[in-house]
């Protein structure tokens, strides 16, 4: 279903619902028509805000005819029943990740999309840091020769009562950081290695002692050979994200994010041969890319959405992607909790 014309619904009023709002008002042929919330506050909080409807009951805005766009921002384990609901309507989708709390709930989404002819796009907005983008330009022209291994950490410095929030509650999660802030690190690791097939590591409850996993200690393994070690953390007691590429020629480091996490940076170390020669050991030329501490992720992911339901470029950030980065989520947890 094609449209140059915009009316979207929220479902879902909390955090994620409220930057999914705001970056659509960047775009003009954009509207946001209602918002749905359990919360009446939340919701009418944000209808407020915006000039426009609000429910306490999603399905209103499911069976709106004046909404042709949806965005699902709900905690994990109401993602799957609600998208399932949008792609039925016939209303294009951006939910956002994990989708579902199990693969297999998203194989079903990727058939019914299509047999409703609906766009899904996936809440995947790492994909679209400027750092990021600029790695993949780097490494896709060789500058770092081919892909040796991958070094990741991912972690927050948390809350006070962490433990009592939705996150924290597997019923309500499905699961602990591997599938909190786990899932992005893995995707962005898709982006530059290929078809996963081993997996392993340590699953663990360090700190909070709820029934979710607050510590992982991993690699995944591609169809190459090659791997990715990752970290991912809800007690790191300092917001950090480090993700480097490591080629036979040199090395990508990206180091930040943007507010507590630090201002991004992109560290480009190219191996320089003649110098290596000289003096016997390897040498490297440095090239440090600085970028903005403005948020403009959740602006660029909806631009990509928008395009595609216009049909002007791809789904940067699908139901396919999410399924595969899911998929590698769950053999983490059956290989190391035997789930």
């Amino acid at each position: 279903m094609k449209t140059d014309k915009f009316t979207f619904g929220i479902i879902g009023a909390g955090l994620m619902g409220k930057r999914r709002a705001e970056s659509l008002m960047r775009f003009p042929e954009s509207k946001l028509v209602s918002v749905a919330d359990v919360d009446k506050e939340n919701a009418e909080n944000l209808a407020k805000k915006y000039g426009c409807k609000w429910t306490n009951s999603y399905l209103d805005i499911l069976n709106d005819s004046g909404v042709n766009c949806i965005i699902v921002s709900v905690i994990n384990n109401k993602l799957y029943e609600i998208t399932k609901k949008a792609i039925k309507s016939g209303k294009h989708v951006f939910v956002e990740k994990p989708v579902a709390t199990n693969p297999e709930e998203i194989s079903e989404l990727v058939d019914l999309s299509k047999n409703n002819n609906v766009i899904v796009k996936v809440g995947f907005n790492h994909r679209f840091l400027p750092a990021i983008i600029k790695a993949k330009e780097l490494f896709y022209n060789n500058e770092i020769g081919e892909l040796m291994f991958i070094k990741s950490t991912y972690g927050q410095k948390s809350r006070i009562g962490f433990e009592k929030e939705w996150r924290s509650k597997k019923n309500l999660s499905g699961g602990g950081e591997l599938l909190d802030q786990g899932v992005h690190v893995i995707d962005l690791c898709h982006l530059f290695m290929k078809n996963i097939i081993d997996v392993g590591g340590i699953i663990s409850n360090l700190f909070w002692k709820s029934n979710v996993d607050d510590n992982d200690f991993f690699y995944i393994k591609d169809e190459d050979d090659k791997i990715a070690f990752i970290h991912t953390s809800s007690s790191l007691w300092r917001n950090t994200f480090q993700f480097h590429i490591h080629g036979t020629k040199g090395i990508i480091e990206i180091e930040g994010l943007r507010g507590h996490y630090g201002l991004p940076k992109l560290k480009l170390l190219k191996r320089n041969d003649e110098k290596s020669k000289e003096v016997g050991v390897y040498q490297f030329d440095e090239k440090v890319f600085n970028f903005s501490d403005e948020e403009l992720t959740f602006i660029s992911e909806m631009e990509n959405f928008l395009n595609a339901i216009k049909e002007k470029e791809e789904i940067n950030g699908d139901l396919i992607d999410a399924k595969n980065t899911l998929t590698v989520v769950f053999d983490l947890y059956g290989k190391m909790m035997g789930e």
